[in-house]
C-alpha cells in the first residue's frame, strides 16, 4: 500500500468526528439504520456512503434512520456501514463539517553511497475545516492523537510500515472564501516510513 493509501485509511478509520459509522439492513435502494451512528440528515443528494464494503451514492434521506440510494444494494442485514468526511486534496463544496482534507507536501527519499535506501520521509498536510472553533480543535486533537509518535503498520495488514510520525507544525485560520466561513487549523505531519 502507498503511504498516500495508507494516510487516507488511517486519518478515515481513526479521526471518530469526520465518521458516521454502524450497521443497517437494506432492501434494493432502501436502506434502514439498525444501531451506530443514527442518518445525517444534511446528507446531499449524491453522498457516498460505504455499506458491507461497497461504496454506493445517496439520492434521498426520509430522516435519520431511513435513505433512499441511487443504485441497489441488494437485500442485507445487519452489515456494515460508513461516510467518512476525509478527501484527498479538495472537499466537495457542500461537504459537512467537520471534515478533513489530505495533501502530500514533500517527499524525501534516503541514499546511501550505494544508491537508494527503501526509507522516505513525507510531509503530510492534515487541514480540519469546521463551523466551529472549539469542535475543529476537537477533531485536531483526534488527529494527534492518531498520527503523533505512530510507529506500525499504517493502513491495515497490508499497508505502510511507518517508523516515525511527529507533529512538525500547526496553523489556525478562519476561511472567509467560502460561502459558510469554516474555522481551519493546518497539522503538517512527518511521516518516516518504508517504500
Amino acid at each position: 500500500m502507498s503511504i498516500e493509501a495508507a494516510v487516507f485509511h488511517h486519518a478515515r478509520n481513526n479521526v471518530p468526528s469526520t465518521n458516521n459509522v454502524g450497521t443497517v439492513n437494506t432492501n434494493g435502494t432502501a436502506v434502514e439504520w439498525v444501531s451506530g451512528d443514527k442518518f445525517n440528515t444534511s446528507w446531499k443528494d449524491g453522498q457516498l456512503i460505504t455499506i458491507d464494503g461497497a461504496n454506493y451514492l445517496v439520492q434521498s434521506i426520509a430522516d435519520d434512520e431511513n435513505l433512499t440510494l441511487k443504485a441497489t444494494a441488494g437485500v442485507q442485514a445487519g452489515v456494515g456501514y460508513g461516510v467518512y468526511r476525509v478527501y484527498a486534496l479538495t472537499a466537495p463544496h457542500d461537504s459537512i463539517d467537520p471534515y478533513i482534507v489530505l495533501a502530500r507536501v514533500s517527499g524525501v527519499r534516503s541514499y546511501t553511497h550505494d544508491g537508494p535506501t527503501p526509507l522516505a520521509l513525507t510531509r503530510y498536510q492534515i487541514t480540519v475545516y469546521g463551523k466551529g472553533y472549539a469542535a475543529t480543535k476537537a477533531t485536531v486533537e483526534e488527529i494527534r492523537q492518531a498520527f503523533s509518535g505512530f510507529k506500525g503498520q499504517m493502513g491495515g495488514a497490508s499497508g505502510t510500515y511507518v517508523a516515525a510520525c511527529f507533529l512538525e507544525n500547526e496553523i489556525d485560520g478562519f476561511d472567509q472564501a467560502t460561502t459558510t466561513d469554516y474555522y481551519q487549523v493546518v497539522v503538517d505531519y512527518m511521516i518516516r516510513h518504508y517504500e
